[in-house]
C-alpha cells in the first residue's frame, strides 16, 4: 500500500450562534481524490476531520465549548428560541475525549508536505478504533480487516426505504460513529397524492419499499428467465413477476442519479446525522457507487436546512474558493466555504479564460460520466439475453448500475473489471464529482 493522498486546506464556516452573530469560521485540511476516486476511506477521513474541526472551539478561558450545529439552530429557529446546548454540555467530557482521539487523525492529514501515505491513514484509523472511545462492539476484528482495502471498494447494498442491507462493510461507519446515508428512495404511499385503485404508484411502492438494490436486480433476472424460457403458458405468478419487473425497471431508469426528490427531502429533514458526541451535522453519502462527505447546513438567510457535499476532485486542488457542492437532483452548483455560489470569473488564482475552461471541463466530464453510467446500466443482462435467445424474443428491460469505485450489490471482481475499463478510456472519470 504505497498510495498517497494529496491534501487541500479550506476555509469554511458553520452557522452563527444566534441570528445576530456572524458565521463561525474554520480552517481544515482535507484529502483529495487519487486514482481510486471518491472512495469510502476518503469520505470517512474527511468527515471525521470536519467533525473534529467544527466541534473544537475554545472560549477565552480555554475551556471546551461545543460549536452549534445546523440542525439545532434550525430547530431553535422554528421554536423562536436561542436556548443553550444543555444536552451537549452534559456530554462535554465524552466529547473532549473523542475529539482528543480525532486530533491524531487531524495531525496526520495536516502533514506539511501536502500528501498523506495510505499506510499512515490506515494505522491511525486502526488506533482510533482500538481506543475504546468509539462504540465498536459489533465486531472489531471484522472492521479492522476492512481497513486495508477500504480505499478500493466496499460492497454496499442500499434499500429503497433509505436504509442499507446488513453487511460487514456497514460496521466500518458505525465503528467511527459516522452515519452512512443515501437518498435513493421510493416515495411512500402517504406521500403520493390522488391515489386511485390500481394506480402504478401503489403497485411500485408495494413492490419496492421493502427491497434492496440486489433484490430488485434478482426480480429483473427472474422475469428475464421466465420470458426466455419460451413457455407459452405462463402461470399467474410468473405474469405477476413480469409485471412487477416492468415497474421496477422503469423506476430505475428514471432514477439513474440514485437520488429522488423524496429521498432528498428525507435526508434533509428526517435523518439525524448523529455521532458519538451528539453534535455535528456530517455524514457520508452513498450515491452512484461513490462516497462523499455531506454537511447539513442551516441557511440563516432563507431559514431552511440545505445539504452540501465536500468537493474533493483533484481538478479543484488549487482552487481554494471551491469547497462545497449543493446536493440536488440536477445542476449541482459550486459554493465557497461561506456557502456563496462560486462563478468561474470570480476565481482569483487563475486567469478568467483558464478558469472558465477548467469549469466547463469539469461539467463536461460529469455529463459524460452520467451518460456512461446510463448506457452501461443494461449491459450485463442484455448480454445474457443475447446468449440465451434470438434477438426477436421480447424481454424485460433490466437495469444494472455501473460504478467506478464500488458496485451497489455487485461483486468486487465485476467492480475491478469495470474500473479498469473506465481507466483505460479516461483516467479522469474516477475523479468526477457526483
Amino acid at each position: 500500500m504505497s498510495e498517497t493522498f494529496q491534501t487541500k486546506t479550506i476555509k469554511w464556516s458553520t452557522p452563527p450562534v444566534s441570528p445576530t452573530h456572524a458565521l463561525q469560521p474554520h480552517i481544515s485540511t482535507i484529502l483529495i481524490q487519487n486514482a481510486n476516486g471518491p472512495c469510502a476511506l476518503l469520505a470517512l477521513v474527511n468527515t471525521l476531520v470536519l467533525l473534529h474541526d467544527s466541534l473544537s472551539k475554545a472560549d477565552v478561558g480555554g475551556e471546551f465549548t461545543p460549536a452549534r450545529g445546523s440542525s439545532e439552530v434550525y430547530s431553535e429557529s422554528l421554536r423562536g428560541s436561542e436556548s443553550s446546548r444543555s444536552g451537549s454540555l452534559r456530554k462535554s467530557g465524552a466529547t473532549r475525549d473523542y475529539l482528543s482521539e480525532l486530533q491524531k487523525l487531524v495531525r496526520i492529514v495536516n502533514h506539511p508536505n501536502g500528501s498523506v501515505p495510505l499506510t499512515r491513514l490506515v494505522d491511525v484509523l486502526g488506533d482510533l478504533l482500538l481506543s475504546g472511545l468509539i462504540d465498536s462492539s459489533d465486531d472489531i476484528s471484522k472492521t479492522l480487516s476492512l481497513l486495508p482495502s477500504v480505499h478500493t471498494g466496499l460492497n454496499i447494498n442500499p434499500r429503497f426505504d433509505g436504509t442499507f442491507a446488513e453487511s460487514d462493510e456497514l460496521l466500518l461507519f458505525r465503528a467511527y460513529g459516522v452515519p452512512l446515508v443515501h437518498g435513493w428512495m421510493v416515495e411512500p404511499l402517504k406521500a403520493v397524492s390522488s391515489l386511485r385503485e390500481n394506480d402504478p404508484a401503489v403497485d411500485l411502492y408495494d413492490v419496492l419499499h421493502d427491497k434492496s438494490y440486489e433484490e430488485a436486480q434478482n426480480l429483473l433476472a427472474e422475469a428475464l428467465h421466465i420470458q426466455l424460457s419460451l413457455n407459452p403458458k405462463q402461470t399467474e405468478g410468473q405474469q405477476k413477476v413480469i409485471q412487477n419487473s416492468d415497474l421496477v425497471a422503469k423506476w430505475l431508469r428514471t432514477t439513474l442519479a440514485q437520488l429522488t426528490e423524496y429521498g432528498l427531502h428525507h435526508l434533509t429533514y428526517d435523518v439525524a446525522f448523529d455521532n458519538p458526541t451528539g453534535e455535528g451535522d456530517f455524514a457520508v453519502l452513498f450515491r452512484n457507487d461513490h462516497f462523499a462527505t455531506v454537511y447539513k447546513y442551516y441557511n440563516p438567510i432563507t431559514g431552511v436546512l440545505e445539504l452540501y457535499h465536500l468537493i474533493t476532485d483533484e481538478g479543484f486542488l488549487h482552487k481554494k474558493e471551491y469547497v462545497w457542492q449543493k446536493l440536488e437532483i440536477q445542476d449541482e452548483w459550486y459554493y465557497d466555504g461561506d456557502f456563496n455560489e462560486v462563478f468561474p470569473e470570480e476565481h482569483s488564482e487563475v486567469t478568467p479564460k483558464a478558469d472558465s475552461e477548467d469549469y466547463l471541463l469539469a461539467r463536461a466530464l460529469q455529463k459524460e460520466e452520467d451518460e456512461i453510467i446510463a448506457k452501461s446500466m443494461q449491459k450485463k443482462y442484455e448480454k445474457s439475453a443475447a446468449r440465451a435467445a434470438p434477438p426477436s424474443i421480447g424481454a424485460v428491460d433490466p437495469v444494472e448500475t455501473a460504478g467506478t469505485t464500488n458496485t451497489a450489490g455487485g461483486s468486487k471482481k465485476d467492480k475491478t473489471k469495470d474500473k479498469t475499463k473506465d481507466k483505460t478510456k479516461d483516467k479522469t472519470k474516477d475523479c468526477v464529482i457526483v
